[in-house]
């Protein structure tokens, strides 16, 4: 009966993956057996005592998966350059295709064989963490059953994402731009608020019903030339629960990377934001930074906005999202008094100053000295 059992997940384990996650409907291209080596290898870590019929199964998968890439290498493999496949949206280094599949493991794998860690794609100008926000949920959704069940994409994102940052700095890896000038943060944006396409339309096809994969409100962001006192006027519609369910994994990834921008900006406790502005301040070839993407559909974005702004509660990024939403729409941060932030003065001197939370919070006998630091803080 075992026996059985193992053999019926060995035919799931071939055919499920005799395809990609990223393959149309119908799709009759035979894919670089690489690529399905790599799809079908596992991410389990297995001790030796726990070794059993099917652990020993998941581990056979990786062997297979270092036997292909040694063989490959041998023959001539380029292991950085974009690989070979009939499918364009897999003609990716290796690396990035680790990513994309959440194949963390074959990611630690690959840089102990001498893979780069983050190499740049020829055929888009990505980053492996570009590729990886921009097709993610795509390949997520449908490679683990349990994706968006307690939000375990929260772990299998995080772990793809410290493989890529290992080793490297975590606020120059995020300022790395493709050819469409995009930084990763720009990437999640753009996924986080593209309406999916109508159900009428074919499955295996993304588009939008407007150019842009956007619907805007009218704002200052979306109408250029538009005078600054305009009143503007929300005309967004409610997400689908498909857009709100896509929306929800990117709004995490976002979170869990400003975390990690906001560790690497904090010294002794206090956030330097003149290390961050530089980056969240990069535009695109479209003139676009990712906070303004993000409030063209600022109902859907409004929780990755207020993460943002409670991190780093500059006035240059409040006046941003003031410039782009309605008022009726500004989200909560941006309405507790004029944030001010720790930022290096020209003198390379920390100045200390406070938060919007802290500006706003201060019971009344607490009044007094509060202001008398935030004069002596104007005065460094």
């Amino acid at each position: 009966m075992r026996n059985i059992s193992e053999k019926k997940l060995l035919f799931f384990i071939i055919s499920e993956f005799f395809h990609t996650p990223l393959c149309y409907v119908n799709c009759s291209i035979d894919h670089h057996h690489l690529i399905l080596a790599l799809l079908s290898s596992s991410n389990r870590l297995i001790s030796r005592g726990s070794l059993n019929s099917f652990t020993q199964l998941l581990e056979t998968t990786k062997v297979n998966f270092l036997k292909c890439v040694k063989k490959n290498l041998d023959e001539g493999f380029a292991k950085d350059l974009d690989i070979s496949d009939g499918l364009v949206v897999l003609k990716y280094p290796l690396i990035h295709l680790a990513g994309i599949f959440f194949k963390y493991t074959a990611i630690d794998l690959l840089v102990h064989l001498g893979f780069e860690r983050n190499p740049c794609s020829p055929r888009t100008g990505e980053l492996p963490l570009h590729s990886t926000l921009r097709h993610g949920f795509s390949t997520g959704s449908k490679l683990y059953k349990s994706f968006a069940m307690n939000r375990n994409y929260e772990k299998l994102f995080s772990r793809v994402f410290k493989s890529f940052s290992s080793e490297t700095d975590v606020i120059e890896l995020l300022s790395q731009q493709d050819k469409n000038g995009d930084t990763p943060l720009h990437v999640a944006a753009k996924r986080m608020i593209e309406r999916p396409a109508p159900l009428s339309k074919p499955s295996n096809i993304v588009t939008s019903e407007i150019p842009d994969s956007t619907q805007e409100c009218e704002s200052n962001s979306s109408r250029r030339g538009v005078p600054v006192d305009v009143t503007l006027v929300c005309t967004l519609g409610p997400p689908s629960e498909q857009h709100r369910c896509r929306a929800d994994f990117y709004i995490h990834c976002l979170e869990y990377i400003l975390r990690k921008v906001q560790e690497a900006a904090t010294n002794a406790r206090k956030v330097n934001i003149g290390l961050v502005k530089p980056l969240f301040l990069m535009k695109n070839n479209e003139g676009e930074t990712f906070l303004q993407i993000m409030c063209k559909e600022h109902h859907i974005a409004n929780t990755a906005i207020n993460d943002l702004l409670n991190r780093f509660p500059d006035v240059t990024f409040v006046d941003c999202v003031k410039q782009s939403v309605p008022e009726p729409c500004w989200p909560y941060t941006c309405l507790l008094g004029e944030p001010l932030v720790e930022e290096e003065s020209t003198s390379g001197v920390l100045v200390t100053v406070y938060s919007p939370m802290e500006v706003s919070g201060p019971s009344d006998t607490q009044s007094g000295d509060f202001l008398s630091i935030v004069i002596l803080s104007f005065r460094v």
